[in-house]
């Protein structure tokens, strides 16, 4: 049975002959697919092979046929999360799922600024967990100046020291913000697509995309930020913290 992008296309599947990229991009619009990268840990090989074919114009691959690549990843990936649904369906979510679902959602659409006015990438964290926001105000662009560190990666830091340091100003490191501290980053290392970039500094990230206002970036960007609330969301329901996530769709009523 074809998945639901061949339905969409009401053509037969792509993945074994040339699709019609105008039509292909029509439907699922490059800004929306899946990256490289996010796929990489379900289809590690063929992610390899489209990053090196697309880095290496010696090998004079056409655009369509990356595109072609690209397309194939995304059908089989939608292929095994249809076959997936059958096992979700009817499974409730616990509260912890909730909780890291309604972080991601809130962060996701403070900083896309469609559904309310933009708030940065700092500031959407730190509303997102109820936090006071002014000094969060100085992460944006990487701390104002592109040199710094993500914004959203160094507000989640802060959150968790909120959350976690020790409120004596003389008080040493506590271990259960030592634990948190390392649990966060791992887990940001291994989850976040920072796309080609070096390294989580603002301008090296951003640069990726030539403007700083296009919608590419701001859609990158958007994605950094939510995952990022995830991940402090897990960190922080792992330590045993008691807090509370701001449900914006709940207020917006949707």
């Amino acid at each position: 049975m074809d998945c639901h992008f061949c339905r969409q296309r009401q053509q037969p599947c792509p993945v074994f002959r040339q699709p019609d990229a105008a039509v292909l991009m029509k439907i699922t619009p490059p800004s929306v697919w899946y990256t490289p990268q996010q796929l990489g840990a379900q289809f590690g090989y063929s992610t390899k092979q489209i990053i090196r074919l697309t880095k290496n114009p010696a090998n004079h691959i056409v655009h369509t046929e990356i595109e072609r690549r690209i397309f194939i990843l995304i059908c089989t990936f939608a292929r095994f999360m249809e076959k997936q649904k059958e096992k979700w369906e009817g499974i409730p979510m616990s509260a912890e799922e909730k909780i890291t679902i309604r972080a991601h959602d809130t962060a996701l659409i403070l900083y896309e600024g469609k559904l309310t006015p933009h708030r940065s990438c700092g500031i959407c964290l730190a509303e997102t967990f109820n936090l006071p926001t002014r000094p969060y105000q100085a992460l944006r662009k990487g701390g104002i100046t592109g040199k710094g560190e993500c914004g959203s990666i160094k507000a989640g830091e802060l959150i968790i020291g909120e959350y976690l340091g020790d409120p004596d100003p003389t008080g040493a490191i506590t271990d259960q913000l030592r634990t948190a501290a390392n649990r966060y980053r791992e887990l940001w290392r291994e989850r976040l697509n920072l796309g080609q970039s070096p390294d989580h500094i603002c301008e090296n990230l951003t640069a990726q995309f030539g403007e700083f206002t296009s919608p590419e970036r701001v859609n990158f960007c958007t994605h950094l930020a939510a995952d990022v609330a995830a991940i402090v969301a897990q960190v922080l329901l792992e330590a045993g913290v008691d807090f509370e996530v701001k449900d914006i769709k709940k207020e917006l009523g949707i």
